[in-house]
């Protein structure tokens, strides 16, 4: 039966078929998918995803301190001389003032002590230019006034047996003997200014 000539011919023609059926689909071209003439291909990019960064801060306590100027003057401070006076008024016999031969008379100055040095009983009144009512160089203060205070300086006189005007300047002088009078540089002496005429 192996030898049978027939039979190896059928088997032959059947082994070709079978063969060329499957080659013929295999070389086969696959059809082409339909395309739509009005389609356009369109690529498009996955969406962009955009990271959200919430930032962490440590907790800060927010306090405000109001009225409070963000920065601070800075007030210059003038140091005070130790002799300083400031004439405030004449209490007694103002300029111009009319006596008559030999009356007596009071002058009296009310002063301040602007300086940082208190005028003690060792300060003095002293004879500056003019007439000289008292006859004498210089008179002490009566009592100590501090700085800041105010007082009355005074002093008593007899008026000239002569007729007419007649003025006097005094300054202030401290225990080292420094002069000083009133005004701001200091420089201005207290004056006495009196009348003198006849009585009628």
């Amino acid at each position: 039966m192996k030898n049978n000539p027939a039979f190896l011919t059928i088997l032959s023609l059947s082994l070709l078929i079978m063969v060329s059926c499957n080659l013929t689909r295999f070389l086969s071209p696959a059809p082409a998918a339909a395309v739509s003439p009005t389609a356009t291909s369109t690529i498009q990019a996955p969406p962009t995803q955009e990271a959200t960064i919430t930032p962490t801060f440590p907790a800060v306590v927010n306090t405000e301190v109001s009225n409070l100027p963000l920065s601070t003057p800075i007030t210059a401070v003038t140091a005070l001389p130790c002799n300083k006076a400031t004439f405030v008024s004449d209490v007694k016999t103002p300029d111009g003032t009319v006596f008559h031969p030999g009356d007596p008379v009071v002058k009296t100055w009310r002063l301040k002590n602007e300086g940082s040095c208190a005028w003690t009983t060792d300060y003095k009144l002293v004879f500056n230019r003019g007439y000289n009512f008292l006859g004498v160089k210089s008179i002490n203060l009566a009592k100590t006034v501090a700085p800041g205070e105010s007082a009355n300086l005074s002093m008593t006189f007899s008026a000239p047996d002569t007729l007419g005007t007649f003025v006097s300047f005094w300054n202030l002088q401290d225990p080292s003997g420094t002069t000083f009078g009133t005004g701001e540089t200091g420089t201005v002496p207290l004056g006495i200014r009196i009348v003198v005429q006849a009585k009628h």
